[in-house]
């Protein structure tokens, strides 16, 4: 699903640290594949589960860690890193299958890539990549295929993020032993729907992103939400930034920017505004990365990036 064309209710959520609940979603779905008639009709949802419940490919993680063990062993000591670089790519193959594969972080000075003592056993049909990690089967028929009944759509909801939960659970693993990069990551898109006292988050879909593109988008949706959610117009802050970095007499001007976000925060709140130093000091660096021009010039500064709201595109909460 891209993220080009989302309504203003949907955002794209990383999953990566709501792991607890991929247990609690197996059970839910153990209790509703009760009154589920294992037909043919049921066909996607059947076979992803199935590949859900068998998890990664473990003799595969097993030659994986063999070839990067050979790799330390011919390094000096002095030059072993406590974490080997590993890459990761998730994608749909042209069947819609879920694919996880890792491929070496190591080039050969023709630019190709070392792959060093790891050898690729021969296929025969039906057998799998043994540098492929992850396998489930259907899995863009999930989203694709419109559901028949509300039971369904359901179990459809639950089988979709207990594999998007797979995908996070394994790279999260992975992490503990290595310097993971991943070339694509797998997103949950949810649909934002107002029940007090907080928003609830409803499983539509997922995207297959990037993670550099991911944070823009982030960035962006942060950006564009800003005023709704603290109440105040941008260009009401930023005219309480310019007033701020202004010189006074003959003393220099103001450059702490954790000091400017913290005088621009008592006159916004003096006017009447309830609004964070913290969203003043997201905003200025949002609009520092992303629309310089609207800033005085001492805040066209770059300070990295920051984690994004929770109830926007980022991180997924438990």
């Amino acid at each position: 699903m891209s993220t080009n064309n989302l309504a203003d209710n949907t955002v794209v959520l990383d999953y990566s640290m709501s792991l607890n609940r991929h247990s609690d979603i197996l059970i839910e779905i153990g209790k509703k594949m009760n009154s589920v008639d294992e037909s043919d009709h049921w066909k996607y949802e059947l076979e992803a589960l199935a590949d859900i419940r068998q998890g990664p490919h473990e003799e595969h993680l097993a030659e994986m860690i063999k070839f990067y063990q050979s790799i330390s062993n011919r390094q000096p000591k002095s030059e072993q890193s406590t974490k080997p670089p590993i890459k990761l790519n998730t994608y749909i193959s042209a069947k819609g299958n879920l694919c996880m594969e890792w491929i070496p972080s190591i080039l050969k000075e023709n630019g190709s890539l070392d792959w060093g003592d790891f050898r690729f056993r021969p296929q025969s049909f039906g057998d799998r990549a043994n540098n492929e990690l992850l396998y489930l089967r259907s899995f863009e028929s999930l989203q694709r295929i419109r559901a028949s009944s509300p039971q369904r759509a359901d179990l459809r909801r639950l089988v979709l993020e207990a594999g998007i939960l797979l995908t996070a659970e394994l790279v999260s693993r992975l992490k503990l032993t290595y310097d993971v990069v991943e070339l694509q990551k797998l997103y949950a898109v949810c649909v934002l729907v107002e029940q007090k006292p907080r928003l609830q988050r409803n499983l539509v879909g997922w995207s297959l992103q990037r993670p550099e593109e991911f944070q823009l988008y982030g960035e962006i949706t942060r950006l564009n939400q800003w005023e709704s959610k603290n109440g105040l117009e941008v260009q009401t802050a930023v005219d309480a930034f310019a007033h701020a970095v202004k010189k006074k007499g003959r003393g220099p001007a103001p450059t702490n920017l954790s000091r400017i976000d913290e005088k621009v925060a008592h006159a916004l709140r003096t006017a009447g505004h309830k609004v964070s130093e913290t969203e003043i000091r997201v905003l200025r660096e949002l609009l520092a990365k992303h629309d310089p021009q609207r800033l005085p010039e001492p805040l066209r500064r770059v300070r990295g990036a920051y984690p994004v709201d929770r109830n926007g595109a980022g991180h997924l909460s438990a």
